[in-house]
């Protein structure tokens, strides 16, 4: 059985063993070479565990700098310093000349596209008031064949140009009063006698042979549509100019 290093009352050793037994502080404790009292050793163990994480707790903190050495941080703290004194004092206008230079690139190719983007809405406009202009000299002349005489048909068609306007809503013609072009040239050639020719022939006229019924351009189809043929001339011009060629409306696309 170990004797213990501590007790309180001697008798509490074997007694055999009590004369090894020294009072210390109203203890007894054995009387040994080389171990130290428990009191001196929890001390010592205790202090030697708030090292041990006071140690883990730095190299913790150190980690997570990486690579960075001690020494750095303070050259880093320094440089820090500096950069916030000079904060105030820097050159705005020599900052927005850098900027400038940099972005210039960006700026021209933007503009070079809005220039082109701008131009081709100019040149679908133009091509759509070409269709416009073409539909309505056809229409006229549709109206005034064999009605009335050839050399007024381009006052009619002059007059039609500055009274007939198309309205994209009711995809037609009308005036300012919203007649249909047959009202419109009706009432021409009542307010124009002279036009009008002393005799007409009776007959149907009969319709392009050879057209296809699907030729938006083609008046004498039932898929003429003006609508149709601005979005034909933006969607597919090659296409556009071809159907229109076979009426006889050039279009210069």
């Amino acid at each position: 059985m170990p004797l213990p290093y501590e007790i309180d009352d001697v008798s509490e050793a074997p007694e055999a063993a009590r004369s090894f037994y020294t009072e210390k502080n109203g203890k007894y404790v054995l009387d040994v070479d080389g171990v130290k009292p428990l009191a001196e050793f929890n001390t010592v163990y205790k202090s030697l565990g708030e090292e041990r994480g006071a140690h883990k707790k730095t190299k913790e903190i150190l980690g997570r700098f990486g690579d960075t050495k001690p020494e750095d941080l303070a050259v880093m703290n320094d440089r820090i310093a500096e950069l916030s004194a000079s904060a105030g004092t820097v050159d705005e206008a020599a900052i927005e000349k850098i900027v400038a230079a940099r972005t210039s690139p960006l700026v021209r190719e933007r503009d070079k596209h809005a220039t082109e983007a701008a131009e081709k809405q100019t040149r679908i406009a133009e091509l759509e008031a070409k269709i416009v202009t073409g539909e309505r000299k056809q229409l006229v002349s549709g109206l005034a064949s064999d009605k009335i005489k050839p050399e007024f048909l381009r006052d009619a068609q002059l007059r039609a140009q500055v009274e007939l306007k198309y309205d994209p809503d009711q995809e037609r013609f009308v005036d300012q009063f919203g007649a249909t072009p047959e009202e419109w040239f009706n009432r021409q050639m009542e307010e124009t006698p002279s036009w009008v020719v002393e005799s007409t022939s009776a007959g149907a006229k009969g319709g392009k042979g050879g057209e296809s019924n699907e030729n938006v351009f083609d008046r004498t189809s039932s898929a003429f549509n003006m609508t149709a043929q601005m979005d034909m001339v933006k969607s597919d011009p090659k296409r556009a100019k071809a159907l229109a060629a076979r009426v006889g409306f050039p279009l210069n696309i």
